[in-house]
């Protein structure tokens, strides 16, 4: 399996002629692509998607990326194609039971060398969808302070699982390893969240609130984390934690399914107002929404540790309107403490990249866009490191890469018998092969 890779880095009026020459010049006959759109490209897409749309005969996924690089630069603007010169199977989700439906998928993907799921993390609503959610949330939490009982937490949790708001990472993972194959998964947030969003096309049409599930032969995935071992038991990973980055608070949490309901006895929107992050209420929360975007992207997390494998996980802790916090994974796997962390302490950003592969293989990284938020300017080592060590590869910064891999690391971001994620730090490698090499 090989692709080739059409980058324009720019957002202009040149970029559809761009694109028509690079697909018209092309010396084989795709039968896949990827289509990265950089987020600031966001709605003013609309012209290449059509342009796109009728001359693309072949399976395609799209979706927005905070950048993307290939063996010449990183660019934060622009979109990319990888087109493909074999065939990608691509499964969606349908409109029933979302775990009955992935399991329909798994079955499905034993046939496969690995698989790549692609999906919302976090769903965006329209404005009137999110009034309503948000009215959901202040109903349940005047019933939960007013009884300290979880279960009016789990009943909103189960509410909002049941309508795809969120599509926690862990249950995903969990139900795709049946299918006994590597599995990984692009789990979509944007730094900058607007109205339904993020956006995710299965040839040209919005997936919406589904799982894209890519079965994959002549292909590998792999998982990395950036973060120190995780320790044999609870004490021991509660220091590596400590070491790995500024600890803050050492917490008890209430919790129920997906919700974090209190910190230390308060609610989260209070507790986040003591790490003096600006406050944000419902109005403001909204226009962000409909304008220049809600800010995703937080300086301060919620460390867990999981009672089955003593890894980590971290939760971002965002001023928000609402007081039942929603986590991107099923907290009923993790210890009732936690440790309030800042800034991870000082490591080589091009650890991110750093896997012990063939430099001769096509590759495609998919790193956690933490990395342009915590490094910056520093970012053009990872860059560096791979133009000095790899060659055929491609890089995209997106959200929480991770990953179900039989990888024998004691990655901190195991959580879960060989399932791995995190709230920043991971990266997932699509390593491509030969067909004759299998």
């Amino acid at each position: 399996m090989n692709f080739k890779a059409v980058v324009y880095p720019r957002i202009d009026d040149k970029c559809v002629k761009y694109l028509s020459e690079k697909l018209n010049k092309l010396d084989f006959d795709p039968k896949f692509s990827f289509i990265f759109f950089s987020t600031n490209f966001y709605g003013k897409h609309n012209n290449v998607l059509k342009f796109l749309k009728d001359v693309i005969d072949f399976d395609s996924v799209c979706f927005f990326v905070e950048a993307f690089g290939d063996e010449k630069a990183i660019y934060s603007s622009g979109i990319s194609l990888l087109l493909f010169d074999e065939r990608v199977d691509i499964f969606k989700t349908g409109d029933g039971i979302l775990e009955k439906e992935l399991e329909k998928i798994a079955e499905r993907l034993r046939g496969y060398d690995c698989a790549l799921a692609v999906y919302p993390l976090l769903y965006f609503p329209s404005k009137i969808e999110l009034l309503k959610g948000l009215a959901r949330d202040k109903l349940y939490t005047t019933l939960y302070q007013a009884t300290k009982r979880l279960i009016f937490a789990r009943i909103h949790s189960e509410w909002l699982l049941r309508n795809r708001v969120v599509i926690p990472i862990n249950r995903v993972l969990k139900i795709l390893s049946k299918a006994g194959i590597p599995v990984g998964s692009v789990n979509i947030v944007p730094m900058e969240a607007k109205e339904n969003t993020p956006l995710i096309l299965h040839n040209f049409e919005p997936i919406g609130r589904n799982v894209l599930v890519l079965g994959f032969k002549n292909a590998d995935i792999h998982f990395k984390d950036v973060f120190m071992k995780k320790g044999k038991s609870y004490e021991e990973t509660l220091n590596v934690i400590k070491k790995q980055f500024a600890a803050k608070d050492f917490v008890n949490v209430k919790k129920a399914g997906v919700i974090l309901a209190e910190i230390d006895g308060t609610s989260v929107k209070n507790y986040v107002k003591r790490l003096r992050l600006k406050e944000i209420e419902k109005g403001n929360f909204i226009e962000k929404l409909e304008k220049e975007g809600f800010k995703t992207v937080t300086p301060y997390g919620l460390a867990f540790i999981n009672k089955e494998t003593f890894g980590s996980a971290s939760l971002g802790l965002l001023s928000t309107p609402l007081n039942l916090y929603i986590s991107f994974f099923d907290l009923e796997e993790f210890f009732g403490e936690a440790l309030v962390v800042g800034e991870v302490l000082a490591f080589d950003p091009a650890d991110f990249v750093k896997f012990d592969v063939s430099p001769e293989r096509k590759k495609i990284f998919f790193v956690d866009h933490s990395a342009l938020f915590e490094y910056r300017g520093e970012v053009y080592r990872i860059y560096e490191w791979l133009s000095e060590n790899q060659k055929n590869f491609f890089l995209v910064f997106t959200s929480c890469p991770s990953a179900f891999v039989k990888s024998g690391e004691n990655f901190l971001s195991e959580n879960g018998r060989n399932i791995y994620y995190n709230g920043s730090g991971t990266t997932i490698l699509l390593e491509l092969r030969d067909s004759e090499k299998r």
